[in-house]
């Protein structure tokens, strides 16, 4: 007898937004080189207790090439800068 067992796991931001692999989420966040904020857009592709990696990353409205990765660790995110993506 098999079991499909399936282990998700939910990201629950400081304003209370619930998010989950596979969903688009945007935040700000401090660029160090250029110490400004940055809005990113990404896609959620893994969450970990400390960090999330997102893929099809949107800065600034800028488009990055959609294969490339980045880890955001939590601490690093803008306090309550946790928002759902829409389409218009």
């Amino acid at each position: 007898m098999q079991y499909g067992i399936e282990i998700k796991t939910t990201l629950i931001a400081d304003n209370g937004k619930r998010f989950n692999v596979g969903q688009d989420i945007s935040f700000t966040m401090l660029d160090k080189k250029s110490n400004t904020r940055e809005k990113y857009i990404g896609n959620i592709r893994r969450i970990d207790d400390d960090f999330m990696i997102i893929d099809h990353i949107e800065i600034n409205r800028m488009q990055f090439h959609n294969s490339m990765c980045m880890k955001i660790y939590f601490t690093e995110i803008d306090k309550n800068s946790c928002n759902y993506v829409s389409v218009d």
